[in-house]
Formats: C-alpha cells, sequence, structure tokens
C-alpha cells in the first residue's frame, strides 16, 4: 500500500488556499530523480478542445434553443445534459474559432 510520511500536510494546504493551484513533485530518497514538466509551458487548451466545429441534436428532432458551445475541454456530461434533457440543439466549435 503506498503511503507518505513526514510530509507536513496542513502546510501543503494552507500554501494551495493562499496560493491556489501550485507546481509540485513528491521526491522519494533512494529513487531517481524524474524531470519536471511545467504544463504551464505548453498550450493546454489545444490539446484539449476539439478541431473542428460539431453539431449535438436532441434525437426527439424538436429544438427548445440552441446553444454555442467554445470548447475549452468541455465534458461529455455538460453536452447530453443539454442535448438529452433539455432538448437543446448544441454547436461546439474549437477554442480559435473564426466566428467572422
Amino acid at each position: 500500500m503506498p503511503a507518505i510520511y513526514g510530509v507536513d500536510t496542513r502546510a501543503i494546504t494552507k500554501l494551495i488556499r493562499i496560493e491556489g493551484a501550485v507546481l509540485g513533485k513528491i521526491h522519494v530518497n533512494g529513487t531517481p530523480n524524474v524531470d519536471f514538466e511545467d504544463p504551464n509551458l505548453r498550450n493546454l487548451t489545444s490539446e484539449v478542445s476539439v478541431s473542428e466545429r460539431t453539431v449535438y441534436k436532441p434525437s426527439s428532432g424538436q429544438t427548445k434553443c440552441r446553444i454555442l458551445a467554445m470548447d475549452f475541454g468541455i465534458k461529455y456530461n455538460i453536452i447530453r445534459y443539454f442535448v438529452n434533457v433539455l432538448g437543446c440543439e448544441l454547436v461546439r466549435v474549437p477554442y480559435n474559432y473564426d466566428f467572422i
């Protein structure tokens, strides 16, 4: 069973509350050092966004409303809720979609 000890988790919790999300890693003595990859140096939005426009329509065929969703990593459950539960047509576009 993996576990850690000797770490002041209260101090870590306070740091996260003050600073918000912070980068970090746990280094264990005796193990090789692993290179640290800073995710802030990558365009994460481009990795999670769709590459082209997609339209989702309710199966009933009747549309109550139409929603435009710019994809910055939208969850499929949100799409399913708007389409299947609320009966909306949802148009999903990439984060860098050209509206002109």
